[in-house]
């Protein structure tokens, strides 16, 4: 089944956030130790020095757990992101506990993990956070250690307060600016998922529908067909004197059970059956089988191809493939026939994890107008073409998560075409 809508998260994911957290930890452990040295210098008698070494070393000690974490595979969880905020507010409570309580020009660092929190965690997590910290920083009015005086060879106590909140002002305002551009950059990569995701809706609803109209003229032409082919049967009995006849007969006749047998796939494939013969096959093996039914359909084309690599790997013959590979070679054989250069080159590597084609024609190239707008509507550059081949070709790559791209290559067009072969070896 196609996947119209890719899955996103509006909000910053619990991963993004404990980055975010482990950023401002290192942070305010610089910050503490720089604020920590200028207060043994400015208060008489010092301020408890031991203790606030110790908040730090704590905080740093959790920014180490914070980065070994994140550099495991496990998944982050919002319940730990919160208590990883908790945690920050408690040994904030506690540094602010030691010099000076509510008084201290540091006490608005509070704002930034409960900020932090109403962002990127749910409403009861933010709610939870915002109420500790509201309890914590009321708690400091009744319990906290009062500030010393400070040294008479220093500025006067609210002086050193003003000189504090310029600081914390300038602290705050770089971790809220370095909050903002991380959701800023989510909600940018949000738009882009969501404009993608508009632009296959749309392709794959046109796809949807040429489908079912497919599939009615799949019915439709089955009669014809037959009356064709007893046709040329009738004629082989009547014209087996003429050699000539004889051979465009047979040639015809193969046409017409080449259109049949793609008829009846699509029908099969338009009612999503189990294949039969669903057994894993060789690369080799499978391009090659594409490859002979193509040269019957276009036998006045020169296809030239190479093949590389680890062909043995074994994959599922999933329906549509081959017929979004003859689409693309249709195409590069209509071009070299239009510019006076019929013939087809095609590359074929194969690793442990990945198909690769490359098919080269002899055309006169596309235009950057056009490369943007092949495989994503329909449009084409032939007089009497819809451009529909080239779509549905790139749908059903999106389908096995294929990537399609066309590059200008001397004079003509290189359609390079990469294929995860994880999907392919799932069973239709």
């Amino acid at each position: 089944m196609i996947k119209l809508i890719p899955a996103f998260n509006l909000r910053l994911t619990p991963a993004d956030t404990l980055r975010a957290v482990l950023g401002l930890r290192a942070v305010a452990v610089f910050a503490q130790l720089a604020v920590t040295f200028m207060a043994v210098r400015l208060f008489q008698p010092p301020l408890p020095v031991a203790g606030l070494l110790a908040g730090s070393g704590l905080l740093a000690a959790s920014a180490l757990g914070i980065a070994w974490r994140l550099s495991r595979n496990w998944p982050v969880t919002e319940l730990e992101v919160a208590l990883h905020l908790l945690t920050d507010l408690l040994i904030l409570t506690w540094l602010l506990f030691l010099t000076g309580g509510p008084s201290n020009a540091f006490v608005s660092a509070y704002l930034v993990p409960i900020a932090l929190a109403a962002i990127a965690l749910r409403p009861r997590y933010g709610l939870a956070i915002a109420g500790f910290g509201i309890a914590a920083y009321s708690g400091l009015f009744r319990f906290h250690v009062p500030l010393p005086p400070v040294k008479q060879d220093f500025a006067s106590a609210f002086s050193l307060h003003v000189f504090g909140m310029w600081v914390n002002f300038i602290l705050s305002t770089l971790l809220i600016v370095g909050i903002l551009w991380i959701v800023a950059a989510n909600l940018r990569r949000r738009d882009r998922m969501i404009a993608r995701a508009r632009e296959d809706t749309l392709r794959n609803e046109h796809v949807v529908a040429l489908g079912a109209l497919a599939a009615g003229a799949a019915h439709e032409l089955s009669t014809p067909l037959s009356t064709v082919e007893l046709v040329v049967g009738e004629l082989a009995t009547e014209l087996k004197h003429l050699p000539e006849a004889q051979e465009n007969l047979a040639l015809l006749k193969e046409q017409v059970r080449q259109c049949k047998t793609s008829l009846s796939t699509l029908l099969e494939n338009a009612g999503h059956p189990r294949i039969e013969a669903g057994k894993p096959i060789a690369v080799s093996d499978l391009v090659e089988q594409m490859l002979d039914r193509w040269r019957l359909l276009r036998p006045e084309i020169t296809l030239e191809q190479h093949m590389t690599g680890q062909l043995e790997q074994l994959i599922q013959p999933q329906p549509g493939l081959a017929q979004a590979l003859f689409n693309l070679l249709n195409n590069a054989a209509d071009a070299g026939i239009a510019a006076g250069r019929p013939g087809v080159t095609l590359h074929i590597a194969v690793d442990n994890r990945q198909l690769q084609l490359e098919i080269l024609d002899r055309g006169s190239g596309l235009d950057n107008h056009a490369r943007s707008l092949a495989g994503r509507a329909a449009f084409s550059t032939k007089p009497d073409g819809a451009g529909l081949g080239l779509l549905l070709s790139h749908t059903t790559l999106d389908r096995w998560q294929g990537q399609l791209s066309m590059h200008k290559h001397g004079g003509g067009t290189l359609t390079r075409i990469v294929l995860p072969l994880a999907p392919l070896r799932q069973a239709p």
